[in-house]
């Protein structure tokens, strides 16, 4: 009790002084792991999210027939930006992502299909800035504003879609994934030293504070709903699995996960060890801008 007391008080001390130093989690951290991980991240992760992934394009297409033009923020290594383009064949599509390895594999999968696509290598929040007015008639997002500023996104995405525009973004949830966000608490918890970065996760609780969020600017929620996908995780040797999906995307800066030592050794271990958690939870919303409807989108 004693020992996990004074750990937990170094661990604090820790973290201020990296805060007050300005040593934070950086997003050029999160575009470096998805560089890292950009070759495997389609067999390893996206496989996990494509199901939910594509109920989110299901429900948007009935909603939202006739957009032209359309803003992906962290479209990844394109998978959604396929689908939107296959939803949307004559808009105008701006695909945005910070790992511009990833948006390489974006650019190979729309190789055939990328007319009309304009393909930035952008942070999402600072794109959205940069845009006027009424740009888009559509805003979509798959598992990519909880890494940026979500009440931020929000705002611009208001001022920047035109009237009778919609949002529509999955977002992850703060307590996704247990068996390993709990776990990496533990972790800096038993390893405070080897704190390297403070970070404060910003991705949303529930629906609860997303509605909120929506409804403080000038957002009608058409439909929200939160899950969670269950994840096939491999028997053992789960963190080099781990590692090469984007779960731990600029996490992998705060602990050395990836760098031979103690704390990858005991992270590994007790990674194996978990049975249960291992579960992918996450908000899915459709919004449009307060006073306007599905109907009146559809006329």
């Amino acid at each position: 009790m004693i020992q996990s007391f004074w750990n937990r008080l170094r661990l604090n001390l820790r973290a201020l002084n990296l805060a007050v130093a300005g040593h934070w989690l950086r997003l050029e951290d999160v575009a470096e792991s998805y560089d890292a991980i950009a070759e495997t991240y389609d067999r390893n992760w996206l496989v996990h999210l494509q199901s939910t992934t594509d109920r989110l394009h299901e429900l948007l297409a009935p909603s939202f027939p006739n957009a032209n033009r359309i803003l992906e923020p962290g479209c990844g290594s394109g998978y959604s930006t396929a689908r939107l383009r296959e939803q949307y064949p004559d808009a105008a599509i701006t695909a945005v992502d910070i790992s511009s390895v990833m948006l390489e594999k974006a650019k190979q999968r729309l190789a055939n299909h990328g007319a009309g696509i304009e393909f930035r290598c952008d942070d999402m929040l600072d794109c959205l800035k940069r845009q006027p007015s009424n740009a888009f008639d559509l805003i979509f997002s798959g598992w990519a504003i909880g890494y940026s500023n979500p009440a931020a996104i929000v705002v611009e995405s208001a001022r920047t879609l035109a009237s009778g525009g919609g949002l529509a973004v999955i977002v992850n949830r703060l307590n996704t994934i247990p068996a390993v966000f709990d776990l990496f608490r533990k972790a800096m918890r038993r390893f405070p030293d080897s704190l390297q970065k403070a970070v404060w996760p910003r991705f949303p609780k529930d629906q609860t504070e997303i509605s909120r969020l929506l409804a403080k600017h000038r957002f009608t929620v058409d439909r929200i709903e939160e899950g969670a996908a269950a994840i096939r995780y491999p028997s053992e040797n789960r963190l080099d699995w781990l590692l090469g999906t984007g779960v731990l995307a600029g996490f992998d800066a705060v602990l050395p996960l990836r760098k031979t030592g103690p704390v990858r050794d005991w992270f590994a271990d007790e990674l194996d060890k978990i049975e249960t958690g291992w579960e992918h939870r996450y908000i899915l919303f459709i919004a449009l801008k307060r006073g306007m409807s599905c109907d009146s989108v559809k006329r």
